[in-house]
This record gives C-alpha cells, structure tokens and sequence, in this order.
C-alpha cells in the first residue's frame, strides 16, 4: 500500500526565520497534540537576502492544520503517494548538516571539504540509493538559539545530482525519516524529481 504524505509550501515572515529552532518550533503548532517525540515532519527554509518574508517547504505525515499566527501561512498543500523503482534515475536535491563524531570526546564536529561531504552524502544513502552524479551547490553556517542552552551553530549544505534507485522501501524510508542530523533545524528533506 503506498505510503501518504503532504508536501506543503509556507510563507514565513523573515523576522520569525531568523532562528532556525523558532522556525522548527513554529511549524510544531501546525500539529496540534502531537507528542514531541513523534515529529511528523520536516522542512527546509529557502533564504531570499532581504526579503520581508521567506518560502518554507514542508513534508509531513499529517495534514498540517495552522493556527491564526500572522508570522506563518500555508499557501497550499497537497497530497503524494510518493513511489520509487529498482533501477529509476532521480534528479536529487538535500540541504543537509554533514558532520563526523571525534573519537575521543564523542562530539559532532562539521565535515569543510566537499569531496568528504560527498562521501557522508554517499553513506548515508547507501543501500537505498546510489548516486551517480553529485555536487556541493551551497553552504551556510546557521546560528541559533535553543532556550536553557548556549548558542550553537550548524553548517548546512546542499547537495544536487543524480540518483540510481537500489531499494525503493528503504529510498521511501530515508525521504519519510530525513537525511542525517539538525532535521529541527530545517536540514535532511530529501527533493526528488525524475530525471
């Protein structure tokens, strides 16, 4: 049977996109009753510079039902049964938040150069699909703020190419669960489009 999903695009007021956990905590409000374990969704921010409001795309397993908050607005959401075959080519596209875990302290530490990215991208993909063609496109440092704790930062890059379906049930996995860390920070939806 296959698997729903709603693809949602949202108008952000840039004020409110600043802080990459205040967008993450934002979008929570659309799914009311929710446990915060079980987040059903994931989104990435599309920064304009100077723009007095910024596009948000966002997968979700639920229909999002948004409350009356002027700083956020559904502009549409639909519906996808999102399928995949052994073998078929896609166009790809990720901002994600590659990074590796030092041994001796155990802390997550930002992957700088691009062809380490691209092996992390690799890994990550590995069993579901293979790329055949990738590149860096991007690279932001994002700074936020997360009440009771210190300010942090993630690098988030982005990725685009091409990609060889291996296992359609474990691509549907990775493109439900998100690629890699800092998915509350807006970072592992997986775009997918045919070649």
């Amino acid at each position: 049977m296959p698997v729903e999903l709603f693809l949602s695009r949202l108008r952000m007021d840039a004020s409110a996109s600043v802080n990459p956990y205040e967008v993450h905590r934002l979008l929570w409000t659309a799914f009311p009753g929710m446990p915060g374990a079980s987040r059903p969704y994931l989104f990435r921010v599309f920064r304009g510079r100077g723009a007095a409001a910024r596009e948000v795309l966002m997968q979700s397993t639920q229909r999002p039902s948004l409350p009356g908050d002027s700083r956020v607005v559904l502009l549409e959401c639909r519906e996808f049964f999102p399928a995949f075959k052994e073998g078929q080519r896609l166009r790809f596209e990720v901002s994600a938040n590659p990074v590796k875990r030092l041994a001796r302290s155990g802390d997550r530490v930002p992957l700088i150069r691009d062809e380490e990215r691209l092996a992390w991208l690799g890994r990550q993909l590995d069993g579901a699909a293979e790329i055949e063609a990738a590149r860096v496109v991007a690279s932001e440092r994002l700074y936020f703020r997360k009440p009771g704790m210190p300010p942090g930062k993630i690098e988030e890059v982005t990725f685009a190419g091409v990609l060889r379906v291996r296992d359609a049930a474990r691509l549907l996995e990775t493109c439900r669960g998100g690629v890699g860390p800092a998915k509350s920070f807006g970072c592992g939806l997986l775009l997918l489009a045919r070649v």
